[in-house]
């Protein structure tokens, strides 16, 4: 299959997110999200802000694997977005990992 030069390279990709638990060990919580991958240009911009800017600007869509404590689906938004990524550090790690996996095509091992 050839590669295709696109204008914009938007891609779901899976987000691993180490989540702290007792006992001072992580669980994996798994979802994907919709990324946009910047320009290496416009990329060293965004890189020199914060984590939760950066982010709020790739992702595009949550995806229907965020939810809240009662089940439900988090809709995408700007608000939700900011929400999720203020929430814990651990979750923008999974985010930041996954953006520059799909970025880079250079996967993470565990």
């Amino acid at each position: 299959m050839p590669f295709i030069l696109k204008d914009k390279k938007e891609i779901w990709w899976p987000v691993t997110i180490h989540e702290s638990v007792d006992g001072g060990s992580t669980e994996p919580r798994e979802c994907s999200s919709l990324f946009e991958i910047l320009e290496p240009e416009e990329y060293d911009t965004w890189k020199t802000k914060p984590d939760i800017d950066f982010l709020c600007r790739v992702v595009k869509d949550l995806g229907r694997d965020v939810k809240f404590e009662d089940g439900t689906v988090v809709p995408s938004s700007e608000d939700n977005k900011m929400r999720l990524f203020k929430s814990f550090g651990y979750v923008r790690a999974g985010y930041i990992r996954a953006y520059h996996e799909a970025a880079t095509g250079y996967l993470e091992k565990n």
